[in-house]
C-alpha cells in the first residue's frame, strides 16, 4: 500500500539522509583540509629543524675552525719562543766558550812571554859584528 504520507515520509526520510550524508562530506572535507594543513605545518616545522640543525652544525665547524686556529696560532707563538731561547741559549754558549778561549790565549801568551823571558835570561848575552870577532859580555 502506498499511502500518499508514506511517500512523504520516505522522501523526508531520503532528504534528510541526504541532508546528513552532506554535513558528513563538509564535515570530511573540512577535516581533511585540517589535516592537509597540519600536514603542511610538520613539513613547515621539519623544515625549520633541518635548517636550524644545518646552521647548528656550521656553527659549530666555524667554532672548532677557530678553535683549530687559534690553537695553531699558540703553538707557533710558543715553537717561536722556544726557537728564540734556543737560539739565545746557543748565543750565550758561544760567548761563554769566546770568553774561555781568549782568556786561555791571552794565558797562553802571558806564559809564552814568561818562558822566552826565561829563556832569554838563560842565553849568553852574545854580541857579534860582522866581519869582527866574537865577543861575550861575561868577560870572555
Amino acid at each position: 500500500m502506498n499511502l500518499p504520507w508514506s511517500k512523504k515520509s520516505e522522501k523526508s526520510s531520503q532528504e534528510a539522509e541526504i541532508a546528513a550524508l552532506a554535513r558528513k562530506l563538509v564535515d570530511l572535507k573540512e577535516e581533511r583540509e585540517n589535516l592537509f594543513n597540519k600536514v603542511m605545518n610538520l613539513e613547515e616545522q621539519a623544515a625549520k629543524k633541518e635548517l636550524e640543525r644545518r646552521m647548528a652544525e656550521d656553527e659549530i665547524k666555524h667554532m672548532i675552525r677557530l678553535k683549530e686556529e687559534r690553537l695553531e696560532v699558540e703553538f707557533e707563538k710558543k715553537s717561536l719562543a722556544a726557537d728564540r731561547a734556543h737560539q739565545d741559549e746557543i748565543a750565550k754558549l758561544e760567548r761563554e766558550y769566546a770568553q774561555k778561549v781568549e782568556a786561555d790565549l791571552k794565558r797562553q801568551l802571558e806564559r809564552m812571554g814568561e818562558m822566552y823571558a826565561q829563556i832569554l835570561e838563560r842565553l849568553p848575552n852574545i854580541s857579534a859584528k860582522l866581519g869582527g870577532t866574537l865577543q861575550t859580555n861575561d868577560g870572555g
